[in-house]
């Protein structure tokens, strides 16, 4: 495996760890569908789009504040490279993590679960339950 792929697997990986424990503060782009997140002059972002078989894609890019892509790799820059862990592969891994960081950006998770507490509590405002 070259530098390069080790190093887009690495950041895949630690990216996905670090959005299950909440540690990163994601942006949802609806007109894009795009995820991102600055990290001083650079922004991440995670982007889903399809191939010409209609089939998704998931992809991540460095960009620079001046626009400049600095780096872009997909998840089939990934076939055939091992996760280390139980995910198949990684497009699944980088599927899981655009939903998940897309969930916590546009707030999904935190409505879901003040909604669950106030259905335990039969707390709902208007809700004939």
């Amino acid at each position: 495996m070259s530098d390069s792929l080790r190093k887009y697997a690495n950041l895949v990986n630690m990216l996905l760890v670090k959005t299950k424990a909440e540690k990163i503060s994601w942006d949802y782009d609806n007109s894009r569908s795009t995820i991102s997140v600055w990290n001083g002059d650079v922004l991440l972002s995670i982007k889903v789009s399809t191939d010409e078989n209609f089939e998704d894609i998931y992809s991540l890019s460095l960009i620079n504040r001046s626009g400049v892509y600095l780096e872009s790799f997909s998840d089939t820059d990934l076939n055939g490279i091992e996760t280390g862990d139980d995910y198949a592969n990684y497009f699944v891994k980088m599927r899981d993590l655009f939903n998940l960081a897309k969930r916590q950006a546009t707030g999904a998770d935190k409505a879901l679960d003040d909604f669950m507490r106030a259905l335990e509590r039969d707390d709902l405002d208007g809700v004939p339950f």
